[in-house]
C-alpha cells in the first residue's frame, strides 16, 4: 500500500517552488545560502585591518541598547539564535525583556529567526507567540543559526562562544551579515504557521510519532508495529491528524504539511523518538475528553499480541 502523505510531499514541494520538482527548488535555496556565506567571508577578509569599534564583552549589550534608543522608530532589527538563552549574557539582560522593551516598545521592526525544535518547546512557544502578538515577525528554521543582533545596516552584536559579545560597526561586515540572514529568513517558515493544531502534531506525543511515519511513507502495518500499537489504533491517530489539519485524505495532509514546511520537522521528531509501548495516558486522542476510551488501548494491545 502506497502511503498518500509520502506521495503528496514531492508534488506539493514542486507546486510551492514553482520549479516542477522539489530538488531544483531546494538546490536553489542551498546555492543562495552558500553564495551569501561566501559574500560574508569575503567581507570579513576585506575588513581585516580596518577600524572596528568594539566594546568590552560586558558593555556590548549596554552599547547596543543605547544605539536602539538613539534610532528613529521603524529601524529594522534582526535577531538570530537557536535558543533565546544564548543571548542572555551578550545582551546583559533577559532576551525577551530586551526584545519587548528595547525593540518593540520603541517602535522598531523586529524579525526573529529561531531554531524550529527549540521554538516548539513549551516555554519558548509561549514567549514567541507573545512576541508575534506584539508585532514581531518570527520565523523558524531547521538548522543551527549563527547568533547575531543586527540593527539597521551598520551595527551588529556578535555573541562570543566564551561569553559576552562584540559590537561591530564595519559597514561591509554588517551588510554581509544582513544578506546572509536575509537568505536564512527566506528559507525559514513563519512561526504563525506552526501554531494551534499544527504545533500539537509535532509535540511530545504519539501524534508526533505517527506524523513522522506518515511523512516517511511507511505502511500502516509497519508503523503500528514500530509503535507497538494495533493497526486500528494507528489509523485512529491518523484520522485525528487529518482532522487537526482540516483535510479529508492523507494526500491532502501531505500537501498541507509540505506547504508549511512541516514534513522534515515531523521526520526529525520521529527520529528522536524511541519506539516503545503506549499507554492510555500517553497521547491526546480518543474520546471527547481527549484521551482514549477506558480499556480500548489495552484491549487492542492484547488483540495484536
Amino acid at each position: 500500500m502506497i502511503n498518500a502523505v509520502g506521495a503528496a510531499v514531492p508534488q506539493a514541494r514542486a507546486s510551492r517552488d514553482g520549479t516542477g520538482g522539489a530538488t531544483a527548488g531546494q538546490g536553489e535555496g542551498v546555492d543562495a545560502f552558500h553564495g551569501a556565506r561566501r559574500l560574508l567571508i569575503e567581507a570579513l577578509e576585506l575588513s581585516m585591518g580596518q577600524r572596528r569599534t568594539a566594546a568590552e564583552p560586558r558593555d556590548a549589550g549596554a552599547e547596543l541598547r543605547a544605539e536602539l534608543r538613539a534610532r528613529p522608530a521603524g529601524t529594522s532589527v534582526l535577531v538570530a539564535c537557536s535558543a533565546q538563552a544564548e543571548l542572555t549574557e551578550p545582551l546583559g539582560m533577559d532576551p525577551c525583556e530586551f526584545l519587548r522593551a528595547e525593540v518593540l516598545d520603541r517602535g522598531h521592526r523586529l524579525t526573529l529567526l529561531h531554531h524550529d525544535l527549540a521554538a516548539l518547546a513549551a516555554p519558548d512557544q509561549h514567549t514567541l507567540a507573545g512576541l508575534v502578538a506584539a508585532g514581531a515577525e518570527v520565523r523558524v528554521l531547521a538548522r543551527t543559526l549563527p547568533r547575531a543582533v543586527l540593527v539597521g545596516d551598520d551595527v551588529a552584536l556578535l555573541p562570543a562562544d566564551t561569553g559576552g559579545g562584540t559590537l561591530v560597526r564595519t559597514p561591509e561586515v554588517v551588510r554581509a551579515l544582513r544578506q546572509t540572514h536575509a537568505t536564512l529568513r527566506d528559507l525559514a517558515v513563519d512561526f504563525t504557521e506552526l501554531t494551534g493544531a499544527v504545533i500539537a502534531l509535532v509535540g511530545p506525543s504519539s501524534l508526533a510519532d505517527v506524523l513522522g511515519r506518515l511523512c516517511a511513507g511507511m505502511k500502516d502495518e509497519s508503523a503500528a508495529r514500530q509503535m507497538r500499537v494495533s493497526v486500528r489504533t494507528y489509523r485512529r491517530y491518523v484520522a485525528s491528524i487529518l482532522k487537526s489539519l482540516n483535510v479529508t485524505s492523507r494526500f491532502e495532509a501531505g500537501m498541507r504539511l509540505s506547504e508549511i514546511g512541516l514534513t522534515d520537522l515531523a521526520r526529525r521528531h520521529a527520529a528522536r523518538a524511541t519506539p516503545g509501548p503506549r499507554t492510555a495516558g500517553s497521547c491526546g486522542l480518543g474520546g471527547p475528553g481527549g484521551a482514549p476510551e477506558d480499556g480500548v488501548e489495552q484491549a487492542e494491545g492484547e488483540h495484536e499480541g
